[in-house]
C-alpha cells in the first residue's frame, strides 16, 4: 500500500482525531433501508456530543447487517447547528473494511497502552453510541488498518476525499468537470452519487472520484460498485476508465484515456460514446495560461503528436443519420485553475477549425510562435453545453458504420489488448505515409 498516502492520512487524523460510532440492531436496520445511506447520511445529537469534533475527519462505524456485524470507514464532512439544543453531522462515502466489529481493532493494536486507551473509548451498546479518539490512537488505528490489503479501497477513497491531502492536476480537474457537465446534459442527476467506490492504483482518470458537489473526483482508475444516479442506472463497469450510464432509452459511455494506451492510440484523453444516436466524439484537453487580460495556449510538439494520431479511415456516409460534422475529434481549451476558480471556464473547437486557425495571422504570437486564445478566436468556438447538446442529438461525431467498428476497437484498447493497439497504430501510420 502507498506509504506516502498512509503517512498523510495518519498525520491528518492526528490533527483531526478519528470518531468511532456504533449502531444497534434496530438503528442499523433503519439505516440499511435508506436508499443512499452509505453515500451520505446525517446524525443529530445534543451539542455536547459533537462539541470537540475537528472536522472534516474520518469515522469508523459498526452496524448489524443481516445477522452479522460490519464495519465501515467514512468521512465526517461537516457539523451544523439545527436547533438551540442539537447539532447535526454529515457522514459521506461509507466503505466496508476488513473487520466486522470495532472491538477487533483492540487485538490489532500491539501497544498495551493503546489497548487500554481503546478500552476506554469503545462505544457503548445503545441505539447510537459515539466516541472521539485521541490523536495517537487515531494514528495507530490508521496504520494497523493499512496493514490489511482488503482495506486499500477504503483508505484510498478517504485519501481522495479528505480536503487538501491529494491535489488534482489542472488537466485532471478539467477532465473531471467535462464528465460532470456531460452527465448533467445527458440528464444524470448530480445530487446523488455512487453507492460505493473502489479505487485502483496506477492510472489517473477523471471518472474515478465522487463527491457531494458534482459526484466526480479525479483519482486512479475506478471500479464503481452498484453505481446509480436518480433514474439513471449504471449497467457496466470496468477497471479501464470506462463507465456506462443508462436512462430510459438513452445510453452514454464515457472513457477516460489520459496516459493509457487509448490516448496513445487515439490522441485524445476523453471519449463520449452515444449509444442511442450511434455517434462517437473524442476530446483532447489543453490548459490555457493567463496573459494579461487574455488566456493563451501555445502550441507544442506534444499536441502535434496527438493530432497526428487523430485520424480515422474514410467512411461511407450513412443514409439514415445526419451529421453536421462527422469528424469526431475536438480540442477543449481550459483556463488553468486558480485558488478562486470553482468551475471550469473553457471553449471547444473542432480539429478542422484548429488546423485552419493556426494557418491564419491571428494565431501568430509576438515572436512568431503559434498560439490560440479567447481574444484571437473572437467568440468563434463552442461552449460546453452547446457542444454536449450536439453530442446528445447526434449532430456531431462518427457515422453509424464508423461507430460500430470504432466502438469495438476502443473497447479492446481500453481493456489493454496489445494486438488491437498495434493494429490501430499500424493503420494510422499507413494513413500518415499515404498523406506524405
Amino acid at each position: 500500500m502507498d506509504s506516502q498516502m498512509i503517512d498523510k492520512l495518519s498525520s491528518w487524523v492526528q490533527k483531526k482525531p478519528l470518531i468511532l460510532i456504533r449502531f444497534d440492531e434496530a438503528f442499523s436496520r433503519q439505516f440499511y433501508e435508506l436508499r443512499n445511506g452509505l453515500v451520505q447520511t446525517t446524525l443529530t445529537k445534543p451539542h455536547s456530543v459533537f462539541e470537540f469534533f475537528k472536522l472534516p475527519t474520518l469515522c469508523l462505524i459498526e452496524m448489524q447487517h443481516e445477522e452479522r456485524a460490519a464495519c465501515y470507514l467514512g468521512l465526517v464532512s461537516n457539523k451544523s447547528t439545527i436547533s438551540s439544543f442539537e447539532s447535526r453531522i454529515t457522514i459521506k462515502s461509507l466503505t466496508e473494511i476488513s473487520i466486522n466489529k470495532l472491538s477487533e481493532l483492540r487485538e490489532m493494536l500491539s501497544d498495551i497502552t493503546m489497548k487500554r486507551w481503546f478500552d476506554k473509548k469503545q462505544p457503548e451498546n445503545k441505539d447510537i453510541s459515539i466516541s472521539l479518539l485521541s490523536k495517537k490512537l487515531s494514528k495507530n488505528i490508521i496504520e494497523v488498518l493499512a496493514e490489511n490489503e482488503k482495506n486499500r479501497s477504503a483508505l484510498e477513497k478517504m485519501y481522495a476525499l479528505s480536503p487538501g491531502l491529494r491535489q488534482l492536476s489542472n488537466q485532471h480537474w478539467a477532465q473531471k468537470e467535462s464528465i460532470a457537465m456531460a452527465m448533467s446534459v445527458f440528464g444524470i442527476n448530480l445530487t446523488e452519487s455512487a453507492e460505493s467506490v473502489i479505487l485502483k492504483k496506477g492510472k489517473d482518470t477523471g471518472l474515478s472520484q465522487i463527491n457531494s458537489e458534482i459526484h466526480l473526483y479525479e483519482d486512479n482508475v475506478i471500479h464503481f460498485d452498484g453505481n446509480h444516479f436518480l433514474n439513471f442506472k449504471k449497467i457496466e463497469e470496468t477497471l479501464t476508465g470506462k463507465a456506462i450510464f443508462k436512462k430510459n432509452d438513452e445510453e452514454l459511455t464515457i472513457y477516460t484515456a489520459n496516459k493509457l494506451p487509448l490516448e496513445r492510440a487515439m490522441g485524445v484523453d476523453l471519449i463520449y460514446v452515444n449509444q442511442t444516436q450511434e455517434n462517437i466524439v473524442m476530446v483532447q484537453h489543453k490548459m490555457l495560461e493567463q496573459a494579461g487580460e487574455d488566456w493563451i495556449y501555445r502550441k507544442d510538439g506534444q499536441l502535434d503528436k496527438e493530432i497526428n494520431r487523430m485520424k480515422l479511415p474514410l467512411s461511407v456516409v450513412s443514409s439514415d443519420r445526419f451529421r453536421l460534422n462527422a469528424n469526431p475529434y475536438f480540442l477543449k481549451f481550459v483556463k488553468r485553475k486558480t485558488h478562486s476558480e470553482k468551475k471550469v471556464t473553457a471553449f471547444i473547437i473542432a480539429l478542422e477549425h484548429f488546423k485552419q486557425f493556426i494557418l491564419s495571422p491571428k494565431s501568430k504570437g509576438k515572436n512568431g510562435g503559434i498560439r490560440i486564445s479567447y481574444k484571437a478566436l473572437d467568440g468563434s468556438y463552442l461552449r460546453e453545453k452547446e457542444f454536449l447538446g450536439l453530442i446528445r442529438s447526434g449532430y456531431i461525431g462518427t457515422y453509424v458504420n464508423q461507430f460500430q467498428a470504432l466502438q469495438v476497437i476502443i473497447d479492446e484498447i481500453a481493456k489493454g489488448n496489445k494486438a488491437a493497439v498495434i493494429a490501430w497504430e499500424d493503420k494510422i501510420q499507413e494513413m500518415n505515409d499515404e498523406n506524405n
